[in-house]
């Protein structure tokens, strides 16, 4: 609930600024400029229906909020290329450098060259000239840092420089300013909100051409899927104030390994819709392949970006050196972001009611096993728990009620816990599984089942596992 009333808040101040630079920069009647350069060249956001405020972690973020560029990880570079229309194209290149330590923040560096093709200028005395349409040129500087363990704030500083039929030449310096939020129990769901292009205007002689200047505000939610597989699902939206027009998006990625992607969005103009595509490749740990498409009507737009990852993360008063260091530092964080993911959750040894140990921790491990396969929730290792309640001098090795429930999770530091008891009668097992809340002790969610043989419970275990992950 803090989470939310700070982010707001920190919303209505942006709001209040971003009114005010308004109507210091953007005075008077005119129209936009710069909208093709402006735009951002990422083919992942691409791919996703062009949203990506609140997609952090990716060196494109500099395009559309300067937040995500505080999750970067490692040093990277990117190049993309994009086509246009007719012989226009639009090439990019972009720095990011992620450093961790007590505060988490990172830098980025872009620079962009849009060429709008050959124009032929006919003259009255019936000679013609080919000549360049139009050039602009666009460096922009963004900074980022967490002020908060799970809120992120970014700056862009940008320069636009363009150049009209080789003749009329004009430049303008603008502003950004971004926010991502994230809610602190298991880091799923991202709330972003952005500023951009509020500044001076670009002036082409007598004609005054503003800068897009828009408010853009999205979401992304991941769903986990298995351990090695999730889906980021991706809601965005800006308004250009001087048009009084929203553009929608909606769209998807799917990561398997985290080395293939697939993805796709819907993107929501206010005069037509179109579908983008794309897909990405990650090749040894350093190096990413993104490809998009957006086919219409009016032309097939084409991206294509290379990603270098290099130099390892640079923590505050030291460097990770070395190859065998700096992998090992990537699989810690891949470790911790499915950790964060995942609600962690921890399994006890269910009661032996006229059963031995051995075979209630033999049904107890079927399901451990089952809950780990599914991947919904982060299971505490068993060997890992048994020492903390060693180290706490918890004696108690089985459970199956609330109440030492809520004491083994509040020495393991979980929300959940789940406890059973597996009994016996003459020919038959019963087996009664509970899942409970440490915080109150109730229990959310119970299942009974019965089997003939203690090796049931061993297929009769999958279907427990997928309606308590439900």
């Amino acid at each position: 609930m803090k989470t939310i009333k700070m982010f707001y808040k920190i919303i209505i101040i942006l709001s209040c600024l971003l009114t005010g630079f308004n109507c210091l920069y953007a005075k008077g009647a005119g129209s936009n400029s710069g909208e093709n350069i402006l735009q951002s060249p990422g083919v992942r956001q691409m791919g996703i229906g062009g949203g990506g405020t609140a997609v952090s972690g990716d060196i494109y973020s500099i395009y559309q909020n300067p937040a995500g560029i505080s999750i970067i990880s490692e040093k990277q570079v990117s190049s993309v290329l994009e086509n246009g229309l007719s012989n226009d194209y639009k090439a990019s290149i972009v720095f990011g450098h992620g450093v961790s330590g007590q505060n988490k923040y990172g830098i980025a560096f872009a620079v962009s060259y849009f060429n709008g093709g050959p124009m032929e200028i006919n003259y009255i005395d019936g000679t013609s000239k080919n000549v360049l349409s139009q050039s602009d040129f666009l460096a922009m500087l963004g900074w980022s840092m967490y002020t908060a363990s799970n809120i992120s704030m970014g700056y862009n500083i940008k320069y636009l420089s363009s150049q009209l039929i080789e003749n009329y030449n004009s430049s303008a310096v603008a502003f950004d300013a971004g926010i991502i939020a994230e809610n602190t129990t298991n880091k799923r769901l991202k709330l972003g909100l952005a500023a951009q292009n509020f500044g001076t205007s670009l002036k082409y002689r007598s004609k005054k051409e503003t800068l897009p200047a828009l408010i853009r505000g999205g979401l992304s939610y991941i769903i986990p899927i298995d351990t090695k597989s999730s889906l980021l699902t991706v809601i965005d939206g800006f308004y250009l104030i001087d048009e009084s027009n929203f553009y929608k998006s909606l769209g998807a990625e799917y990561s398997m390994s985290d080395r293939f992607f697939l993805r796709g969005g819907l993107k929501i103009l206010p005069d037509r819709r179109s579908f983008t595509f794309g897909m990405g490749l990650k090749l040894y740990e350093k190096y990413n392949i993104d490809l998009a498409s957006e086919p219409n009507s009016i032309n097939n737009i084409y991206k294509v970006s290379f990603t270098m990852k290099f130099g390892g993360i640079e923590h505050a008063g030291s460097k990770v050196i070395g190859q065998k260091q700096e992998l090992s530092k990537l699989e810690e964080e891949k470790k911790y972001e499915y950790e964060n993911i995942m609600e962690k959750i921890a399994v006890v040894d269910f009661e032996g009611k006229s059963v031995s140990h051995t075979d209630a921790s033999i049904v107890t491990d079927f399901l451990r096993t089952e809950l780990v396969n599914i991947g919904a929730f982060n299971i505490i290792e068993k060997n890992n728990m048994d020492k903390i309640l060693a180290d706490a001098l918890f004696q108690q090795s089985e459970c199956s009620t609330s109440d030492c429930a809520v004491v083994i999770g509040k020495i393991v530091n979980v929300k959940k816990i789940l406890i059973g008891s597996l009994s016996k009668t003459d020919d038959a097992y019963f087996l009664t599984v509970n899942l409970v809340e440490v915080d109150t002790g109730k229990v959310i969610k119970s299942e009974d089942s019965k089997a003939y043989s203690i090796e049931e419970f061993k297929d009769i275990s999958k279907s427990i596992a997928q309606r308590i992950s439900q």
